[in-house]
């Protein structure tokens, strides 16, 4: 702050105390004059950068979850999300084009099952569903595929590819058919 600066603050008080008081300043008297020094004190030494000196540090302790500080929630609720860094977005770009040139690479079962479920946003009730089949009988052929593709490559592996807009026939329905001839209504729902 240059001298300048001060003379304008000096003025600036002087012009408040007038307003205050009803009638003018007398420079010339030591009363005024200290009025307008402690004035002058106040406002550029004792409450300067009051906002700034109270207000919340953003910048210290901004990534320690253990504590319960207004300052560490406030800082935790302004972060950005994980994924919009773009680093980690690069990164899981590059994951998923290897992981989907892992399963293109394969013409095994466990490389169907996962089309199917990529097809169905990961979503094993709904793959299940459209297959006609219970959620755990889905899971139990995933888990036995993934065990055979591991252990026992196909023959066509890197040789013939499956589509990636593969999607398996549906099941049909028993309910058209006579199985259930006889039995009551909803006794062998178990079995579609």
């Amino acid at each position: 702050m240059t001298i300048d600066d001060i003379q304008s603050e000096v003025w600036v008080i002087a012009f408040d105390i007038e307003a205050q008081r009803g009638y003018s300043i007398d420079f010339t008297n030591s009363d005024d004059q200290e009025t307008i020094l402690g004035a002058l004190y106040n406002r550029l030494v004792k409450f300067a950068d009051k906002q700034t000196r109270y207000a919340i540090k953003l910048d210290e302790g901004w990534d320690s979850e253990d504590s319960d500080t207004a300052t560490n929630l406030l800082a935790l609720l302004l972060a950005a999300p994980p994924e919009s860094d773009p680093l980690v977005w690069l990164q899981q770009k590059e994951d998923s084009a290897d992981f989907l040139e892992l399963i293109r690479s394969s013409y095994s079962e466990a490389s169907a099952y996962v089309l199917l479920l990529m097809r169905f946003d990961w979503n094993v009730e709904d793959a299940a569903e459209y297959l006609h089949i219970v959620v755990d009988t889905l899971r139990r052929r995933l888990k036995l595929s993934g065990v055979r593709a591991r252990t026992q490559p196909s023959l066509f592996d890197r040789i013939e590819f499956i589509d990636p807009d593969f999607m398996p026939q549906q099941a049909r329905r028993f309910r058209n058919n006579n199985y259930g001839v006889g039995f009551p209504s909803g006794m062998l729902d178990f079995l579609i």
